[in-house]
């Protein structure tokens, strides 16, 4: 039997292949990248040996440890399982013109270097030429892995906040609104349910970058223009004077144009000598600083109800965008779900893939009366409770799986009641029944129900109790009687 080939030899051998291929051992650390990896990643291979990947499409400063992380294989390869994914180096924030699949294999070192998981990124024929479609699928947990990812290389640029997450038509308007806003000074109200991310909105709008900008970190003009934020349910005119008079000393202290954005939350609950003081404000002084409001509902319609001053509310919503609730978005719910997962994977040293079929299906179930906030929070539960590499069903509270089940089965529509009907069946009943008791005895029938015997023959033949002469026509009497003798 021939001798087992060293590591030289493997080396040589990878390092001749015209596939990227690499390796990543236990402790999910890259332990060989082999020259055509290096070349398709635009770096050196010591720039990657040794570092720790994470599970996560979160990006970092540091573009090298970006650039590992997207190296990452799936987590369940490291329970044994085989795996394919969709591999985004981050060269840009443009179209990943780069990205390809890889096809992860987990496998036993020959060597004491214990167990480890190998990457193979075949060309793109090799994939289409595979005759069985499950092989060329990626996980749905990889695919939203990737899905979120290039969603948050088209925002991060611009918009320097998380959560933006979203496929749906929806949050495409929201980002569009945002751009406008962004570019714009004017006075911006933010309208949607509490925890569905208004303040982010705000912070989106305040330190957006136009396409083109330099991304990486915020440029000192941006950092320099502070966001104050306010609870206007609590705001009294006296913290309101002095917040405003503070962030206008400060602007011209530093000689900058603009004091900055003032925030205030919650402004659908602002008190009336806030109120007040806010649009003295608004009236008499050219404030070198722009205005946001986040509310629940719009103030233009607080107004109408007398709930809000009327000049404030039309001060206040020059623009406006409008964050619609989870519920009302479900297409969004898997890759905020998985966005939320990969922030968890980006602080743990524990790595999870993601969501099973299952809980997804569970998650769009519910109906989130604390938006994405609540989501947040549930995925932060699960994800400690869970014990494999992916999130499941079992991880999940009870309540999703009550709204699921209750979901499973439709509503049971309310019988209706025809009056008419009902009411000549109970006729029909008590006729039948005076009739049995006097033995068909019709007249005497008559004089227990309180009726002439002619209206009684006339009702029981209107009944179909009884078989009308075929010369004669009933009409209908009303319910005096009237008429009773002379149809007899």
């Amino acid at each position: 039997m021939s001798p087992r080939p060293r590591h030289n030899d493997l080396a040589r051998f990878f390092n001749a292949a015209a596939d990227p291929f690499y390796v990543v051992d236990d402790e999910r650390r890259i332990i060989y990248l082999n020259e055509a990896c290096a070349k398709w990643l635009g770096c050196k291979p010591v720039d990657l040996l040794g570092r720790e990947c994470r599970y996560t499409s979160i990006e970092t400063d540091d573009y090298i440890q970006s650039l590992v992380n997207s190296l990452c294989p799936p987590p369940q390869t490291f329970a044994g399982e085989t795996a394919r994914a969709e591999i985004i180096p981050p060269h840009s924030t443009e179209a990943q013109s780069s990205a390809r699949i890889a096809l992860f294999q987990p496998w036993s070192f020959a060597s004491s270097e214990g167990f480890g998981v190998s990457a193979w990124l075949p060309p793109r024929e090799y994939l289409e030429r595979e005759d069985a479609a499950a092989a060329r699928a990626v996980e749905e947990a990889a695919r939203l892995r990737a899905q979120t990812l290039r969603i948050r290389r088209e925002t991060a640029g611009r918009y320097s906040v998380d959560r933006l997450i979203g496929i749906g038509p929806s949050m495409q308007r929201v980002r569009a609104q945002i751009e406008v806003a962004g570019v714009s000074k004017a006075r911006l109200s933010i309208i949607g349910p509490v925890g569905s991310g208004r303040s982010r909105i705000a912070r989106a709008v305040h330190y957006f970058r136009p396409q083109g900008a330099p991304t990486g970190l915020q440029p000192a003009e941006f950092l320099a223009l502070p966001l104050v934020p306010l609870d206007a349910a609590v705001l009294n005119a006296e913290l309101l004077q002095s917040t405003i008079r503070g962030m206008v000393r400060a602007a011209k202290t530093s000689r900058q144009a603009s004091a900055g954005t003032l925030l205030l939350t919650d402004a659908d609950r602002m008190p009336a000598d806030a109120q007040g003081e806010l649009a003295g404000f608004l009236k008499l002084v050219e404030l070198p600083l722009r205005i946001m409001t986040t509310t629940t509902v719009p103030l233009e319609r607080l107004a109408e109800a007398g709930a809000f001053r009327a000049d404030l509310a039309a001060w206040l919503s020059v623009l406006s965008i409008e964050m619609p609730p989870l519920a009302a978005r479900p297409e969004d719910i898997p890759p905020l779900a998985q966005w939320f997962v990969e922030e968890l994977n980006a602080e743990s040293a524990r790595q999870l893939a993601g969501f099973t079929p299952e809980a997804l299906d569970r998650l769009a179930a519910y109906a989130w009366p604390g938006d994405v906030a609540e989501l947040a929070e549930m995925v932060r539960a699960a994800y400690a409770r869970a014990e494999g590499p992916r999130l499941s069903t079992d991880s999940l509270p009870a309540r999703l799986a009550y709204a699921a089940d209750a979901r499973s089965h439709e509503p049971i529509a309310p019988d209706t009641i025809d009056l008419d009907q009902f009411l000549a069946e109970t006729e029909r009943e008590l006729i039948r029944r005076a009739v049995a008791a006097v033995k068909g005895n019709k007249t005497a029938a008559a004089r227990l129900l309180g009726l002439s015997r002619p209206r009684l023959y006339r009702r029981m033949v209107q009944l179909e109790l009884e078989a009308a002469p075929e010369d004669v026509v009933f009409e209908e009497a009303d319910s005096t009687g009237e008429n009773d003798e002379r149809d007899g």
